[in-house]
């Protein structure tokens, strides 16, 4: 857990730098699978954590196409996005670990191969 929970946060950090989503899946997910697959984890489950995590949240307020125009038109600023995102990567990895692993270990897809 304490592992996945490491991966959690860099992954976190690297989306935090990396605006594009798809950036982020192509390098991240690949990364995280065969990190998790050498320390002896499910790697499926290591690839969604990541997955889960860098989806979940937007940093910027151009960090996607249909953001620019719904923060523009909210007028919100960078440093609200800013904050909101950290809250909910906070919250994000909170459900990862109540609710989000304990849901794939039931459905067969336990943390360990």
């Amino acid at each position: 857990m304490l592992i996945l929970l490491v991966m959690s946060g860099a992954a976190a950090a690297v989306r935090a730098v990396m605006t594009n989503i798809t950036g982020y899946l192509a390098f991240i997910i690949p990364v995280a699978m065969s990190t998790g697959a050498a320390l002896g984890l499910n790697p499926v489950v290591c690839g969604l954590v990541v997955v889960v995590v860098g989806d979940s949240v937007v940093y910027y307020p151009a960090g996607s196409a249909s953001g620019v125009f719904i923060f523009q038109r909210a007028e919100l600023r960078a440093p609200g996005v800013l904050r909101l995102g950290l809250i909910m990567t906070a919250i994000t990895i909170g459900l990862l670990f109540t609710v989000v692993l304990p849901y794939w270990s039931i459905v067969g897809e336990s943390l360990t191969t």
